[in-house]
């Protein structure tokens, strides 16, 4: 009798178990990519953030849209300080030498205020 019951609820514990639906659970990444395609502002891609299932899925995302918007920022920043230093770049008549514009930069060296290194540089090339 004891093993009728055990195979009876064993049976019914499989049967139970192949009757469960698994279904995808999306990353925080492929969530942070879902929301930046939308093409939102970053307030916007914020709010819909803040629609996700669970906190921590929340706060994830949030910090990834917060990170790709900081980089977004960077990017611009670093396109508009190399075209500005293209465009002091000064280039022969017959294209085949360029000087770029001279670069100066003091670098501190050590803890007393006097401890500083002043570089002085510029681009230069020759093409053959």
């Amino acid at each position: 009798m004891k093993k009728l019951l055990l195979a009876l609820s064993f049976s019914i514990t499989l049967f139970g178990c192949s009757s469960l639906e698994m279904e995808a659970v999306s990353t925080s990444a492929e969530e942070t990519q879902r929301i930046l395609a939308m093409g939102l502002s970053h307030e916007e891609n914020l709010v819909e953030a803040s629609k996700l299932n669970t906190p921590h899925m929340v706060s994830v995302v949030s910090l990834q849209l917060i990170n790709a918007r900081d980089e977004k920022i960077q990017a611009e920043v670093d396109f508009i300080e190399a075209e500005n230093f293209s465009n002091m770049v000064k280039v022969s008549a017959g294209d085949s030498q360029f000087f770029g514009a001279q670069v100066s930069e003091s670098i501190k060296t050590g803890i007393l205020k006097t401890d500083i290194d002043l570089q002085n540089y510029h681009l230069e090339g020759v093409k053959d």
